[in-house]
């Protein structure tokens, strides 16, 4: 009965924090139909079902690590078989993943063995892909670059792997397609992928390719809404920003002479407007599934707002509380407490959102 109850939790509700339609949602009721296919998949889904029937709390994952050790076991055993694995298996590598920062938002770890292994698997899905299953290798590769977006700073310069040829040609492919989790962004999706990488090693290395950051730039800049659904046009162009803003402010790509001068670019009209992406945001209902995918821009615009910013300040609080009562990620609950602070801006790298240049030093 235990199984039974939890399997109509996923369905009906905690499937739904992946999406920006419950009506199009993949992850429920249609996901049901694999189970018999890979074993993997039924104790992935009760993992998640659980913590997120108790908000994720520490002191209530019992039955979520359970299924989620047996979910594990039974992913190494497939993977190291002697069978390719099935396509299906991709995705209880990524919903293993992603929920890593999930059970335990704390610890440094974010998925990293699942998502090489979902590297692997796409690939195989890309080049095995037939008329029969392009619908789900569709599927999965918008999944993957989504993923792939959110983790890409977190990858250490020794972890970085290179994109292969058949990816970057399937992005093209599906660019003006819609994906349940990323909407139409499959190509930003994949440039901010290579920027989060690029800024990591700028970190960790401090070695500079200007030619490549105008490039990102460009690319960036050249971004345009292939849609007419204003919510999708309100985070595309808050994706834009986001990847803009690590650009200039981590790798210092601008004109500017000083940090008060770069500051001041930021917020101009002419450059990145932080306060009007915070109120693009905010014109998306709360009650409207898009929000599902504001976590990261907002994150990064709301880290941008200096000590004067109140209103929007305000803004990028409310909407992280509203976040975390649509979803219960216990990451909504750690951004809306460094939002709530201000100062100078420095680099944290937070495993369930990926990453952003947050402001916090003296408290607001």
């Amino acid at each position: 009965m235990r199984h039974v109850r939890l399997l109509r939790h996923w369905c009906e509700k905690a499937s739904q924090i992946m999406v920006l339609d419950p009506e199009s949602n993949p992850f429920s009721f249609p996901i049901l139909e694999y189970l018999h296919i890979s074993p993997v998949l039924m104790p992935t889904i009760l993992s998640i079902s659980a913590a997120h029937e108790q908000f994720f709390k520490k002191d209530c994952l019992e039955t979520c690590l359970e299924e989620r050790g047996k979910a594990l076991l039974l992913w190494q055993n497939e993977l190291g078989g002697r069978q390719q694995p099935h396509p299906i298996t991709f995705m209880s590598v990524f919903m293993l993943g992603i929920s890593t920062p999930w059970i335990d938002p704390l610890s440094s770890q974010f998925g990293y063995e699942h998502l090489n292994g979902a590297r692997v698997l796409i690939e195989l899905i890309l080049n095995s892909s037939t008329n029969t299953d392009d619908k789900f290798a569709q599927l999965a590769l918008g999944i993957y670059l989504y993923w792939d977006m959110a983790c890409s700073f977190l990858l250490e310069p020794n972890q970085q792997f290179t994109i292969r040829s058949s990816i970057p040609k399937a992005v093209a492919k599906i660019a003006e397609d819609f994906h349940p989790i990323m909407g139409y962004s499959a190509e930003s999706m994949y440039t901010l992928a290579n920027l989060g990488r690029y800024c990591t090693s700028f970190i960790d290395l401090g070695i500079r390719d200007k030619a490549l950051e105008e490039e990102f730039e460009t690319r960036l800049l050249a971004w345009r809404p292939t849609t007419k659904n204003t919510e999708l046009i309100l985070l595309g162009s808050s994706f834009r920003n986001h990847g803009l803003i690590n650009l200039y402010r981590i790798c210092g790509r601008t004109g500017y002479r000083t940090e008060e001068e770069l500051d001041l670019g930021i917020h101009s009209p002419e450059n990145i407007e932080t306060e009007k992406t915070v109120r693009d945001l905010s014109l998306i209902p709360t009650h409207n599934w898009h929000t599902n995918l504001q976590a990261i821009s907002l994150l990064t615009a709301g880290s941008e707002l200096t000590a004067v910013d109140h209103r929007e300040r305000d803004i990028v609080v409310d909407r992280f509380t509203a976040l975390y009562s649509i979803n219960r990620l216990p990451g909504n609950l750690m951004a809306m407490t460094f939002c709530k602070m201000f100062g100078k801006p420095v680099i944290l790298k937070l495993p369930s959102h990926g990453y952003t240049p947050c402001s916090y030093e003296d408290g607001g």
